[in-house]
């Protein structure tokens, strides 16, 4: 928590106008700059604790490590919503022990939460307890979303969402997977499906979902497809949400 902490602290600095200087020379250089410091005090502060734990993040090279534990980091989940103000961005940060989900947080920068789930407890946003929704239908299911920046990835996943939009409840897309995962283990979302996502922006909540009484599976594509399929919520509703994807024309390598 500690990490993401201060990870948190870059983001609010960044959007102090004082930041807003002759330096910058555009937002998008300002979120650079923003990710660039917030993944150096993650980097710093693992390191400096953990220093045989190896690190897997968005904006630097793998360290390895021999202790088993893997911490794979997104120090600015949602950076395009962070570049134009949109609120929805956080620090997430997962933990691996023998490769298997262990602990998750995820520090909303916009709403100041942070949400904590530990596999072999339970998971929080404050003293609030987190659980997921119980299953629904499919038709009454209410979704999260999102896309990739890859244009013919966009296609696919258009051609996808035609499939899948008259067979379920309602879709949203906060432009954050790690928020929307955030979501469905509090109960405000029935699930999550998504392709194309790289292992730092659901890691963290992979954990916190399944501490939160729900399950995330993250299912191989072929090359040539958006990969891997994220799916989450309730365990029978994920199920149903793979068969869905498979009948939309996706590829599973299960």
């Amino acid at each position: 928590m500690a990490a993401a902490a201060r990870a948190a602290e870059v983001h609010n600095e960044g959007h102090e106008p004082g930041h807003w200087v002759a330096t910058r020379a555009s937002p998008a250089d300002l979120s650079r700059a923003v990710e660039d410091e917030a993944s150096r005090k993650i980097f710093e502060l693992i390191h400096h604790h953990r220093p045989e734990d190896a690190i897997h993040g968005q904006d630097w090279d793998d360290r390895s490590g021999t202790s088993g534990i893997r911490w794979i980091v997104d120090p600015l989940d949602g950076t395009a919503n962070y570049y134009v103000g949109y609120p929805a961005h956080a620090v997430s940060i997962g933990v691996y022990i023998d490769e298997e989900p262990a602990i998750g947080v995820v520090h909303d920068t916009a709403q100041g939460i942070v949400y904590v789930g530990s596999i072999a407890e339970h998971a929080h946003a404050g003293d609030h307890r987190l659980t997921v929704k119980s299953n629904v239908p499919l038709e009454r299911a209410m979704l999260a979303t999102g896309f990739a920046p890859i244009p013919r990835y966009r296609e696919i996943q258009a051609q996808v969402l035609a499939h899948v939009l008259p067979r379920i409840g309602d879709m949203r897309r906060s432009g954050s997977p790690a928020l929307d995962l955030c979501a469905v283990a509090a109960g405000r979302l029935n699930g999550f499906f998504e392709m194309g996502l790289p292992e730092w922006d659901y890691a963290a909540g992979r954990a916190i979902v399944a501490a939160a009484g729900g399950v995330v599976e993250v299912v191989e594509t072929p090359d040539d497809w958006p990969g891997p399929v994220v799916a989450a919520g309730h365990p029978d509703l994920v199920a149903h949400l793979l068969e869905m994807g498979e009948a939309a024309g996706i590829p599973l390598l299960r």
